[in-house]
C-alpha cells in the first residue's frame, strides 16, 4: 500500500493536472515517509461494496466450499455475489446478475 499510495501521489503530480488537481488529500499532502503513509494507510483502508466470495459454491461432493451448485447450504438457498469461488479481476455486477438469473431459475423448478 505504502507504494501505491507513492505512485498515485507521483501520478497527481504530474504538471499535466495543474489545473485540476488541487492538492493531496488529507495528510498525504506532508506524508514523506513510509511510516506516516503506512499508519494512512492502515487508518484510511477498508473493505467496502463489493464484497464477495465469503460462501464459496463448490462442487456437490467437494471437500472446500459451502454453497453447492444448488446454491443451498442446509436447506437454505445462498443467491448473491458470496458464493463466487474467487475474487473477480473486473467489477462483481456482471457475475451476480448471473447467479442471481440461475437462482431464479432453480426457485422456479420447485
Amino acid at each position: 500500500m505504502v507504494e501505491a499510495v507513492k505512485a498515485a501521489k507521483r501520478f497527481a503530480s504530474a504538471h499535466a493536472w495543474n489545473d485540476y488537481a488541487l492538492g493531496h488529500y488529507e495528510v498525504l499532502s506532508s506524508a514523506n515517509t513510509d511510516l506516516v503513509i503506512e499508519e494512512y494507510a492502515r487508518n484510511k483502508s477498508d473493505r467496502i461494496y463489493h464484497l464477495v466470495a465469503t460462501s464459496e459454491m463448490s462442487a456437490q461432493n467437494a471437500s472446500c466450499g459451502v454453497v453447492n451448485p444448488e446454491l443451498r447450504v442446509e436447506g437454505l438457498r445462498v443467491i448473491d455475489g458470496s458464493v463466487l469461488p474467487y475474487i473477480p479481476s473486473a467489477h462483481t455486477q456482471a457475475p451476480i446478475y448471473l447467479f442471481m438469473e440461475r437462482g431464479a431459475d432453480l426457485i422456479k423448478q420447485y
